[in-house]
């Protein structure tokens, strides 16, 4: 009798390096279940939107419970995404600034 399939969890699965990682998972579904966590169902069509793919802000836990739940390993490959603070004119030249809305700095 073969050895269960280790579910692998890929967060940021919607991003470029996640999308390979999930990919490469997913090519090798005799070895693995691959599951993806993207942010939008934007993303999560762009990845095939099949039922391995799930939608849900990371900073939230009660989202991440149903993607989360029998897992045996995670794959963390989400980033921090700074904004850039309105009001930079690129015509009257200088540096834009950015932010990281509240809960989303890279230390988090």
């Amino acid at each position: 009798m073969a050895a269960p399939r280790p579910t692998v969890l890929v967060t940021g699965a919607g991003g470029r390096t996640g999308q390979i990682v999930f990919s490469k998972l997913r090519e090798r579904s005799d070895q693995f279940a691959a599951r993806g966590l993207v942010r939008s169902e934007e993303s999560k069509q762009k990845i095939g939107g099949a039922d391995d793919v799930y939608v849900a802000d990371i900073r939230e836990a009660e989202h991440l419970a149903p993607a989360v739940q029998g897992a045996d390993a995670l794959v963390i490959l989400t980033s921090a995404s700074p904004k850039m603070k309105p009001g930079f004119d690129p015509t009257k030249g200088g540096r834009p600034e950015f932010y990281y809305e509240d809960g989303a700095y890279p230390e988090q």
